[in-house]
């Protein structure tokens, strides 16, 4: 599996783009971005992340779906690495929020 790959690019991506929102380079509120990286996680990374897990979980039941030439463990792994990464920034990123609502 790689892992530093996915991790790597998703990180420099996540934040890259959060630290030139946050300076205002680029004029688009943080509302924003948390909605694009919101949509992100949602479409591109948990549902194909768990249709894979729920489609191998079947395929132990149903035997002739190992005829499909997909490998469905190894983008599983990815797209998990991928969405706990973003995950994670996503959590870093409100932790003073979330601290204060604890409060």
């Amino acid at each position: 599996y790689n892992l530093i790959i996915p991790l790597f690019i998703t990180l420099l991506a996540y934040w890259v783009s959060f630290y030139l929102i946050k300076k205002q380079i680029v004029k688009v509120p943080v509302s924003k971005f948390n909605g694009f990286w919101n949509t992100v996680l949602m479409l591109f990374l948990l549902i194909p992340s768990f249709g894979f897990g729920v489609f191998m979980m079947i395929r132990t039941k149903k035997p002739e779906l190992y005829n499909w030439d997909f490998d469905f463990m190894y983008w599983h792994v990815e797209l998990s690495v991928v969405m706990a990464s973003i995950a994670i920034s996503h959590f870093l990123q409100r932790f003073t929020t979330y601290k204060r609502q604890l409060k």
